[in-house]
């Protein structure tokens, strides 16, 4: 559910007490109550953590260290080129689920994404 959907024929306060039973964010003006999606992904205001519903919260070090994309790892060996010593804590100014089964994760700092399978 990624677009404003209507709540007709109800009043607002009625609409909106559906939709948070539903997990669904609720806007509620006079005329209208509108429902969206709650996002999946919850990224911390400082950036060090994110939170997913049913796997709980992963801070930016420990996805950082797991990142697997060619910037980070060894392509051959899969060993990691850099030590947490050597760049600056990482802080993640986005992510997304994508399918329901790829968390995407952009880092500050580092400038680049990684790619993560949650549906495991």
């Amino acid at each position: 559910l990624n677009k404003f959907q209507p709540t007709m024929g109800s009043t607002p306060s009625l609409a909106a007490a559906a939709a948070v039973a539903l997990g669904l964010a609720a806007f509620v003006s006079k005329e209208m109550a509108f429902a969206v999606a709650a996002p999946l992904v919850t990224v911390s205001e400082d950036g060090q953590s994110l939170s997913l519903p049913e796997i709980g919260v992963l801070h930016s070090e420990w996805l950082f260290e797991r990142c697997t994309a060619p910037s980070s790892v060894d392509p051959t060996t899969k060993q990691r080129l850099y030590g947490p010593h050597e760049y600056a804590p990482p802080v993640i100014v986005g992510a997304s689920l994508v399918n329901e089964t790829q968390l995407v994760v952009d880092f500050h700092g580092s400038k680049h994404s990684s790619t993560f399978d949650v549906s495991e």
